[in-house]
């Protein structure tokens, strides 16, 4: 599902990490170095782990804060496989627009896995710029 033009603005965009960057603070920098806790890009799901698993140890991981401090760890310090990752999260980590993460994932389902970025790089109307600028972000 595409977002709406208003909800991917710039100004929406640096309003939630703004709020994202104010949770990794408040909540993850009590106890670790915050280059320690960004050192190693992440998945989803791992981020997901470590939060999870912070929450246990007693980080203040809340309803109200979990979502801000997920969009905050995938788009600054994400990590995607290309073959097998949602829309939303390759829109997420490497800040290419939803329509582009569309049409990557549909050129997926119709055309089978990527091998490298350079497969990647001929899917046809893709801002192949933005891409690259988030390459180590990228599994294949």
């Amino acid at each position: 599902m595409a977002m709406s033009a208003a909800a991917s603005s710039p100004a929406r965009q640096e309003a939630q990490d703004d709020k994202g960057a104010a949770a990794f603070t408040a909540v993850c920098s009590k106890c670790h170095p915050a280059d320690r806790i960004v050192a190693t890009r992440r998945t989803r799901s791992q981020w997901e782990e470590i939060l999870d698993k912070m929450t246990k140890l007693g980080a203040q991981v809340t309803d109200d804060n979990y979502d801000s401090l997920i969009t905050y760890l995938l788009s600054h310090h994400g990590k995607i496989n290309v073959n097998r990752g949602e829309a939303k999260d390759l829109a997420m980590v490497t800040s290419i627009s939803p329509k582009d993460a569309d049409t990557i994932v549909k050129y997926r389902t119709e055309h089978g896995d990527f091998a490298d970025f350079d497969a990647l790089s001929k899917v046809p109307g893709i801002d192949v710029k933005a891409l690259e600028e988030h390459k180590a972000a990228l599994d294949f």
